[in-house]
């Protein structure tokens, strides 16, 4: 944006406190005059509570999987009687009415933070107490990446929702002459452009942004190869970098160790001259213990790779890109897929008998 002045409400709105209102005043407008905020508010709603819509709609106890909106589904309008915000430290609860059954939906909204404490879960519980005629439904409202999408689905028995920024730009409708709709919508389109910039730029100019929907684009495929992972930010104290995991569990060595690569970015105050690197990591005994590379008795794998005695210790790097590299995403796939040949020779050569 440069030294452009932004006009935008929620450049400058852009707390989890004002998301939080932002979906009140949506979920409140669910019979607006104005089509484009109505048919917003009732795509939302009807993610929400899609999955219990039919006859044989499960109840609180069972899981379900979300699928996409399509406002035809909709037989209705999805009515709106009771908007609360902070109940019982929930941030949003809505009260909802559809074809003869009502609905209680607990909103845990997020702007870059994730669920702690088994808030989800505990949530849901205590509402179960309060609303046991009622259908209770959890969504998981994120404006940004969700890597811990599928943990959620998993720890909660899938009875959350989960909607990152671009599913929650897929159901607000472009065009609106209302300025708060279309100003929250704007500021998720254009985070949903920036991210895409990483399919153009070369890696040494990619941005945080850019390298999460890289780690997201990249990790879809490699569910489909067996090799499972995730995403995050990791917090140091040289400014905290970007990482993405993954690996095939399988166990190496004399004592049956686990090790996975790990894709990771630069820190924010660098001390060397790469833009990202490819590592070979411990996974860790679930202790917190701290090893170091000769405890494993393994051999190396890549290049030697500097590292303390640490609760996660690298075991070779096998590649990096600097910051003077013109390599864009075609190479670093490329790298990518030489790093999991590597690595699976690795673990074929070394797999515990």
């Amino acid at each position: 944006m440069g030294n452009t002045i932004s006009k935008n409400l929620f450049d400058y709105a852009t707390s989890e406190l004002s998301q939080d209102a932002f979906l009140c005043w949506l979920a409140a407008n669910w019979d607006s005059e104005d089509e484009t905020v109505h048919d917003s508010a009732q795509n939302l709603l009807f993610r929400c509570i899609q999955a219990h819509t039919d006859d044989t709609a499960c109840n609180n106890s069972k899981s379900y999987t979300a699928v996409d909106t399509h406002p035809n589904e909709r037989h209705e309008d999805i009515q709106v009687f009771k908007v609360t915000r902070q109940h019982e430290h929930m941030d949003v609860l809505l009260e909802l009415g559809y074809e003869g059954r009502k609905y209680d939906v607990i909103v845990e909204d997020k702007t870059r933070s994730r669920d702690h404490d088994d808030q989800l879960n505990r949530y849901y519980g205590e509402l179960s107490i309060e609303s046991a005629d009622v259908q209770i439904v959890g969504l998981y409202f994120k404006s940004d990446f969700v890597p811990e999408r599928r943990e959620i689905e998993d720890s909660t028995s899938g009875r959350y929702v989960v909607m990152d920024y671009n599913d929650i730009l897929g159901c607000l409708s472009n065009g609106s002459t209302n300025l708060i709709l279309q100003s929250y919508r704007d500021r998720l389109q254009e985070k949903a452009d920036h991210a895409q910039e990483f399919t153009s730029k070369e890696v040494k100019d990619w941005e945080d942004d850019q390298f999460c929907a890289f780690f997201e684009s990249t990790l879809a495929s490699l569910h489909s190869i067996g090799l499972s992972g995730s995403f995050g930010r990791n917090d140091n104290r040289n400014g905290g970098r970007y990482s993405m995991w993954f690996g095939n569990q399988r166990k190496l060595g004399p004592h049956r160790d686990s090790f996975h690569l790990n894709l990771e970015t630069a820190n924010k105050n660098p001390n060397g001259n790469w833009a990202c690197r490819m590592i070979v990591r411990w996974d860790g005994d679930g202790t917190g213990g701290r090893r170091s590379r000769r405890d494993f008795e393994l051999p190396q794998i890549g290049d030697r790779c500097s590292s303390m005695k640490s609760q996660f210790a690298i075991m070779g790097r096998l590649f990096d890109i600097n910051s003077n590299s013109t390599d864009g995403v075609e190479e670093l796939t490329d790298k990518i897929n030489d790093a999991i040949a590597t690595y699976q020779a690795w673990c074929d050569a070394n797999a515990s008998e």
